[in-house]
């Protein structure tokens, strides 16, 4: 269980107050409406597909049939 004081706020919470994590959002979700190579999303699941776990993965997938 988490308390926050005003002693030790906790950061998350006076980040989302301060609107910091609002302004980043919006810059993130700005990205994740592009597609291709501006998608941060997609970059993370190119650069997930060409690691060795996601090689594996895809042979696995494959021979189950997904």
């Amino acid at each position: 269980m988490f308390f926050v004081s005003d002693e030790h706020p906790d950061v998350n919470s006076v980040q989302i107050l301060s609107g910091k994590f609002a302004k980043e959002f919006s810059e993130l979700e700005d990205a994740l409406e592009k597609k291709g190579e501006g998608n941060p999303l997609d970059d993370l699941y190119r650069r997930s597909e060409e690691s060795e776990l996601g090689q594996a993965e895809k042979r696995v997938r494959s021979r189950l049939g997904y």
